[in-house]
């Protein structure tokens, strides 16, 4: 630096052409819109919708169902919930057109996106490749195509996602159905339909739903419900293992004693006038007071003499 020159702190940057200041969003925003574009084009899926997807418009019937995988992660509602579960629901389960290969590889692909161990993608990808397999679950029951391995797959996924997830939002006002609580249920409620179903397996689908109940939000979008139907669905089984739910209920009456007794005493039943402990955990009382709608749900169901109803209707009052 020559000597004398003087040092300047702050300089005024030189103005760009004011062109520039639009292009790198525009540029961002074109970009999105590139990526949220799906296989083949929007305008391919509205006219395979609007035509009953019937018009494969030069396409195999196999590279469709490929392609429409994408479209599960897509935030357009439409793309998302009528186009790609609504092809799961009209050529798998109300026509039933897919030959074994073919279902077996579209399942094989769902799986795949339920998966998701590393949760690294949308939950909108895991929740409605949920809910596209329960349409394959439900036309599994009558006539069975996959293997036996595939088919297990299918149930020990399932509860690994019902357990595991951690997006449990309902409905969002942008997004639309998120919802991915209630769509494993429904894939998990037509799995427990299966005559392939062992009592292995019964058990693990009891134990995913009480661990979602224990360990999650209270629920607000009639997931409630919906996680009842897969119980209802074990309890009428003809193979039922008998006191499936006991291991459950026995947990329950154990955290139900520590909302009310310190000293964590035998009985279940909150004495009467008891105010709530000092510390009282509030979230642990919304999870239990949401396991109990769940419970109400499943004895609606159930025949009377049923021995599961009148254990459940023990617990239901031991919980009051």
């Amino acid at each position: 630096m020559p000597k004398g020159s003087v040092v300047r702190l702050f300089t005024t940057p030189r103005r760009r052409p004011r062109g520039l200041r639009y292009l790198l969003p525009a540029l961002l925003l074109s970009l999105s819109a590139f990526a949220a574009e799906p296989p083949r084009g929007k305008p391919f899926w509205l006219k395979l919708k609007e035509t009953k997807f019937t018009a494969l418009q030069g396409a195999t019937r196999a590279d469709v169902l490929k392609d429409a995988i994408a479209l599960l992660d897509n935030e357009d509602p439409e793309l998302r919930d009528d186009i790609g579960y609504g092809l799961a629901l009209q050529w798998v389960y109300r026509d039933q057109v897919l030959t074994p290969e073919e279902q077996t590889a579209f399942a094989t692909a769902l799986l795949t996106r339920l998966e998701d161990k590393d949760k690294r993608k949308t939950v909108l990808g895991r929740s409605f490749a949920a809910l596209s397999l329960s349409m394959i679950a439900a036309a599994e029951v009558k006539t069975p195509k996959l293997d036996t391995k595939l088919w297990s797959r299918l149930v020990f996924s399932a509860c690994e996602e019902l357990e595991s997830e951690t997006d449990l939002r309902g409905h969002d006002p942008k997004l639309g159905w998120i919802h991915a609580t209630a769509h494993t249920s429904d894939l998990l409620k037509f799995l427990a339909r299966d005559s392939r179903l062992t009592p292995v397996m019964q058990q693990r689908i009891v134990t995913a739903i009480s661990k979602r109940l224990e360990k999650g939000d209270t629920f607000a979008w009639g997931e409630d419900e919906r996680l009842a139907a897969v119980l209802r669905s074990l309890a009428v089984r003809k193979d039922v293992e008998k006191n499936i739910f006991e291991p459950w209920v026995i947990g329950l009456g154990v955290r139900w004693n520590k909302l009310w007794d310190p000293t964590q005493s035998k009985t279940l039943v909150q004495p009467a006038n008891v105010v709530a402990p000092r510390g009282f955990d509030r979230a642990e009382f919304a999870r239990l007071n949401s396991t109990k709608q769940v419970i109400r749900a499943v004895l609606v169901a159930l025949p009377e003499g049923d021995p599961n109803k009148k254990r459940l209707e023990e617990v239901l009052v031991s919980l009051m």
